[in-house]
């Protein structure tokens, strides 16, 4: 009887055990399924998102262009007037041809065929020139009274007095430093943009700041994700393709260096910076 007793409990454990290694593998199982199913809607969402904006990005400037070369067509106005039509063409035109470098950018990236020609380049030199013609544009969008009505009235640089040599790949950098600039353009309101560069021991820092909608904590955790755009973008209140903060932080990785975005909140701006290290003579 105590044999018996004692494989009964024998037994007993054994089924105990195997239901409870039973029920953890369904668990896992379907905490499995439940963060894959997540993942995939959030990716699909992205890529609306991503579809959408594109086919905004596009439509928008080629009915602006198109509108404006039939007018161009049908009427004969003043030189002063053909001249804003005409400058208003070629900002849509930059636009255009921005949102396709992008493009081709993340294209190769994903591809693995984006071409890396690391050089030693006076950094602040090659920042001061994104600088400028960003500046110009801007003043140009606001001249215009078009999309770029709202842009940020300046951009505050402060740059070394000496060159600041780094390493890295000119046009990968300009790529870099534009997409900052113009992500403060599109969500920092119409206050000053402060575009600071420093250097310490071994690093060349870039930071980016401005004053206008901000981040959330959430939104700090995605912003450098593809095709993330913050708000709905069935309701889209700024231009972009969530491509731009994107090919900054992976082609900043790529040159050895960081990106980071930093945002005390809503309302309260976000600082962007990237850090590059610095080139050894």
């Amino acid at each position: 009887q105590v044999a018996l007793l004692a494989r009964r409990a024998q037994l007993i454990r054994m089924f105990v055990a195997e239901s409870a290694f039973f029920w953890l593998m369904v668990a896992l199982g379907a905490t499995l399924v439940v963060r894959t199913l997540r993942q995939e809607t959030a990716l699909l969402r992205q890529q609306q998102n991503f579809l959408a904006a594109v086919t905004h990005e596009l439509k928008s400037p080629l009915a602006a262009i198109r509108l404006q070369m039939q007018t161009l067509q049908l009427r004969d106005p003043p030189a002063p007037v053909r001249a804003r039509y005409l400058k208003c063409m070629d900002l849509d035109v930059r636009r255009l041809e921005g949102l396709v470098k992008n493009l081709l950018a993340a294209a190769h990236l994903d591809a693995g065929r984006l071409s890396y020609r690391p050089q030693t380049v006076d950094f602040a030199a090659e920042v001061s020139r994104c600088c400028n013609e960003v500046a110009t544009a801007w003043r140009q969008e606001r001249d215009g009274g078009g999309h770029g009505a709202k842009r940020p009235c300046d951009l505050a640089v402060e740059l070394p007095a000496t060159p600041l040599a780094v390493r890295c790949d000119p046009t990968v950098m300009q790529t870099v430093v534009r997409n900052l600039l113009d992500n403060a353009g599109k969500y920092g309101g119409e206050a000053a943009v402060q575009v600071q560069l420093r250097c310490s021991a071994d690093w060349a820092e870039l930071q980016v700041r401005d004053h206008g909608v901000g981040l959330t904590p959430a939104e700090q955790g995605q912003i450098f994700e593809k095709f993330y755009r913050v708000g709905n973008e069935l309701q889209r209140q700024t231009e972009g393709s969530g491509l731009g903060l994107y090919l900054v932080y992976v082609l900043v990785q790529q040159s050895g260096g960081r990106a980071q975005v930093h945002s005390d909140g809503l309302g309260r701006g976000s600082c962007f910076s990237i850090r590059l290290p610095l080139a050894r003579a």
